[in-house]
């Protein structure tokens, strides 16, 4: 359903706001029928990005404590190792 949601709300935006940006479509209503559906999308999908956050890949997981053995001069490591540029 949410994404079904987004869906909608993207092709809404993508019609939508260039003729709104072309004076085609005017006034509040208008903006309201673009706008509030993308929040009734947007404020759903992140709090389930919130709640639902996956756990960090252990590859690429910052220790902060190696920038505190080593020093942010010598840049950021990862599991001891530096950060291949």
């Amino acid at each position: 359903m949410l994404a079904w949601l987004g869906v909608v709300v993207s092709i809404t935006w993508v019609v939508g706001l260039p003729l709104q940006l072309a004076e085609v479509l005017r006034g509040p209503i208008v903006t309201w029928v673009i706008f509030v559906p993308m929040a009734a999308f947007e404020v759903p999908f992140a709090l389930w990005l919130l709640i639902k956050a996956s756990p960090p890949d252990s590859r690429s997981l910052l220790l902060p404590y190696d920038l505190l053995r080593y020093g942010a001069s010598t840049g950021p490591k990862f599991f001891g190792q530096p950060v291949a540029a």
